[in-house]
């Protein structure tokens, strides 16, 4: 079994997985008396990028429907639920689905920040 960093993928540009090392194992498959190689594509350790609060962040207190739902939080703001994530990591919500709680009041870091900070990320694949 050999482990070895993938080459190519195509990754959104707004992926908060753009800049995280994607991996390939082969792995060999008996099957009676056939030996079948097989591969499997998985992602590195995610390294979250920077943002760099150069905008005034949004100050937000989190609505009942909003507990537990950073995706909804991050639809009303931003108008893209994919970037829950920076909500959660500015505010250190590791638990979203249990620390995100209605009345909450969360800091969201401007929209142009967020993208700032994932077109400047490098992706590492070797």
């Amino acid at each position: 079994m050999a482990t070895e960093k993938a080459t190519t993928i195509r990754v959104s540009a707004r992926s908060r997985y753009r800049t995280t090392p994607l991996f390939l194992e082969r792995y060999e498959v008996e099957d009676g008396s056939e030996v079948e190689t097989r591969s499997r594509l998985f992602y590195g350790t995610w390294e979250p990028p920077t943002i760099y609060e150069t905008r005034q962040p949004t100050i937000w207190k989190v609505a009942a429907d909003e507990a537990g739902r950073p995706d909804l939080l991050a639809y009303r703001l931003y108008k893209d639920p994919t970037l829950w994530w920076a909500v959660c990591l500015r505010n250190n919500v590791f638990f979203p689905l249990i620390d995100l709680r209605a009345g909450m009041t969360v800091i969201c870091p401007h929209i142009e920040d967020v993208m700032s900070a994932l077109t400047t990320s490098r992706r590492t694949i070797t």
